[in-house]
């Protein structure tokens, strides 16, 4: 997605930083075994209701069932969709904090 959605040369950058990170040990990598893309299969066929989560999403959720991780920093609604116990940190393109009420009705 960055090089999709950034100018070619800040998406380089970009894509430098993020490799710099996982070598220095802030970021780190899970690559996407073969029982990781089944189980993102399976949800596939599981959430067929949700046609506009995408597979990437869901292979995603899929590592992150497998690792433990629940807090998703995004705007994408589809990781509450789903109800697997993960939470957005991002709602509106903005940071969400706890007992913050500017998104409740």
């Amino acid at each position: 997605m960055i090089f999709r959605r950034l100018p070619l040369e800040l998406a380089k950058i970009s894509m430098k930083s993020i490799n710099d990170s996982i070598v220095q040990g802030y970021l780190h990598l899970v690559w996407v075994s073969t029982s990781l893309f089944e189980e993102a299969k399976v949800m596939r066929l599981r959430y067929d209701d949700k046609p506009l989560i995408s597979f990437t999403d869901l292979t995603s959720m899929a590592v992150m069932k497998e690792i433990g991780v629940t807090d998703v920093i995004t705007g994408d609604e589809h990781f509450e969709h789903v109800v697997m116990g993960f939470q957005r940190s991002l709602r509106h393109g903005k940071p969400s904090h706890s007992g913050d009420n500017r998104d409740k009705k």
